[in-house]
């Protein structure tokens, strides 16, 4: 019996040992993984409020900005899943015998990331919705109708240039030819007396003769925010110092830790990213009233300090894409050319260069595509809609509207202003509309209390860590964990 008693207590000794240390290592495990999801849990509250993205800010809502932070809030809440829970056992002395708890955090993704790959992918994954997915099928056709368009803005730049050289030597050979008039003239008076025709009265006629020509050069080179949008006081003044902000300052990167995506949503592409911009940024028609900046989609496009400078920047690739589409058809209208060449002749007769008569018709035309396009952008910026390219009905300025800007028209149909953000985010290059938008983002949480100090290049959404528990029987284990949003 004594001998047989040695022998299974030898084996339930062992059986218990062994029940222990497999506690133990399951107790370790299942503290780390608390506390991971815990410190997730932990996202700020205002970048989900207003943006729909969780990320962890490592400060905390202090301002200092380490990972030390995180690497406190991750042991204090292994320990606490560590302890004996309430048992009036004394410390360590529970059956695992836990309570301490080693952490270091050894891998991070924060925001800014391989090019705010992070961000990015939270928004993919919120647009992923099908309400999201029914929009981004809308931009889609808008995006398809802009790339089988004939519309190359380019082009038109360099058409312009060659236009203003044209009309410039047109109106260099007329003065010409009004001087060597004026001197044959001079030369043939019988009282050989030149005051009869002053210098000063000359320069100033040929001035009002060649008038016109120089106003429509004037035109195709001409574009203010006053005149297209009337009178300025109802734009808003609003201003920022870019420096302090993400895409301007040296900002902080972590491991750039490769996560996987466990929700499996969808892969989303460029066109939904612009949709969430749409989404969460104010423009000139739908502002934002309690943002630094009101139009805030504006500002992700040209990165100006002002409203005023980013919705200048807005109306001025505007006015380009509209003039190279009217251009477009313009040129190519029969009764319209005609017309312009009528007048084209006559001025090119009065002026002495017959021979100009094509350069001019072409500034004349080119002119016209202008004051067509200064009415376009109106009606655009005052909510109207407006074709992407016109036809014969479309056309709304007559030829001597040109020298009288014309006003917008109403109602129309088209693309919106809203369209044409749509259009000018598919071309702008997606890492810097991100970090634009990142921006934004800290110019609006920043105004929020407790968030004065707010960088979104310390916010987490992704990391990896070790945890090293160690029980008072001397047992050690140590496990590796990676979490994320994802």
């Amino acid at each position: 019996m004594a001998l047989i008693l040695t022998s299974i207590l030898s084996l339930l000794l062992t059986l218990i040992e062994g029940a222990r240390i497999g506690a133990i290592k399951m107790q370790g495990e299942l503290a780390a993984e608390t506390s991971m999801e815990s410190a997730l849990s932990e996202f700020h509250r205002e970048l989900l409020k207003q943006y729909d993205l969780l990320f962890i800010d490592v400060s905390y809502g202090t301002g200092n900005y380490s990972e030390e932070a995180l690497t406190e809030h991750l042991t204090a809440c292994a320990e606490k899943n560590l302890s004996r829970g309430g048992l009036s056992f004394p410390e360590k002395k529970t059956f695992t015998g836990t309570g301490e708890a080693e952490v270091s955090v050894t891998g991070t993704r924060y925001a800014a990331d391989n090019g705010a790959q992070a961000l990015l992918e939270q928004v993919y994954a919120y647009m992923s919705a099908d309400p999201a997915e029914e929009i981004a099928g809308e931009a889609l056709g808008i995006i398809e109708g802009w790339k089988g368009s004939e519309i190359n803005v380019d082009e038109w730049k360099r058409k312009k240039q060659e236009i203003g050289r044209d009309a410039d030597e047109a109106l260099d050979l007329s003065h010409k030819r009004f001087e060597d008039l004026r001197s044959r003239f001079i030369q043939n008076n019988s009282s050989g007396n030149s005051a009869n025709v002053p210098d000063k009265e000359g320069e100033a006629n040929n001035d009002k003769r060649t008038g016109f020509v120089r106003s429509l050069r004037n035109i195709i080179n001409d574009a203010s925010l006053s005149w297209i949008y009337g009178e300025s006081g109802s734009l808003s003044d609003a201003a920022v110092s870019r420096s302090d902000y993400i895409s301007m300052r040296d900002f902080h990167t972590g491991s750039s830790l490769a996560v996987q995506n466990t929700h499996h949503y969808r892969e989303a592409d460029q066109l939904s990213f612009d949709e969430y911009i749409l989404e969460k940024c104010g423009t000139l028609l739908t502002g934002n009233g309690g943002s630094a900046l009101k139009y805030e989609t504006e500002y992700i496009l040209f990165g100006g300090e002002t409203d005023k400078d980013n919705l200048t920047g807005m109306m001025t690739s505007l006015l380009l894409v509209r003039e190279a589409a009217n251009a477009a058809y313009i040129f190519r209208d029969g009764a319209k050319c005609a017309e312009a060449e009528s007048l084209a002749a006559g001025v090119c007769t009065l002026l002495l260069i017959p021979e100009c008569t094509e350069a001019v018709k072409s500034l004349i035309l080119a002119a016209w595509a202008c004051a067509e396009s200064e009415s376009d952008v109106k009606t655009l910026m005052k909510g109207g809609r407006v074709p992407l390219m016109k036809t014969s009905s479309d056309w709304k300025t007559k030829m001597w509207d040109i020298l009288l800007r014309p006003a917008a028209y109403k109602g129309g149909e088209g693309l919106s202003y809203q369209d044409y953000l749509r259009i000018f985010l598919f071309l702008e290059n997606q890492e810097q509309a991100a970090f634009r938008l990142m921006d934004v983002m800290e110019m609006n949480i920043r105004a929020t209390d407790g968030n004065s100090g707010f960088r979104m290049d310390w916010c987490l959404d992704s990391f990896s860590a070790d945890f090293t528990v160690e029980s008072s029987s001397g047992h050690r284990f140590r496990f590796s964990k990676e979490i994320s949003y994802n």
